[in-house]
C-alpha cells in the first residue's frame, strides 16, 4: 500500500540529498508506533526545522502537565516543547 504518490516529474519538492535527488518523509508517531502526523520535504530539507510543523499539527486534549524527553533534542526545541 503507498501513503505517498509519487511526483509527477519531480518538481520544487524533490532535490538531491546525500545519496541522490528524492524527498524526506517526517513522521511523529505516539509510543506505540501510531503515526500522529506527517510531512514531506525535499531530501537536503532540515529535519530540525520541522519539529515545531509536527508538534503543531497534532491536537493533543490529555488535561495532563508534562515534558519531553531529554535525550538529544536542540535546547531551542525542548523550551518550545515544554508544557511547564
Amino acid at each position: 500500500m503507498r501513503l505517498f504518490p509519487p511526483g509527477k516529474g519531480g518538481g520544487a519538492k524533490v532535490d538531491h540529498g546525500d545519496k541522490g535527488k528524492g524527498i524526506l518523509i517526517h513522521l511523529l508517531v505516539d509510543r506505540e508506533g501510531m503515526p500522529l502526523s506527517a510531512t514531506m520535504t525535499a531530501a537536503n530539507g532540515s529535519e530540525r526545522e520541522q519539529v515545531p510543523v509536527l508538534i503543531e499539527s497534532v491536537d493533543v486534549r490529555t488535561g495532563k502537565r508534562g515534558r519531553p524527553p531529554k535525550g538529544g533534542e536542540a535546547h531551542r526545541h525542548r523550551q518550545r516543547l515544554c508544557l511547564a
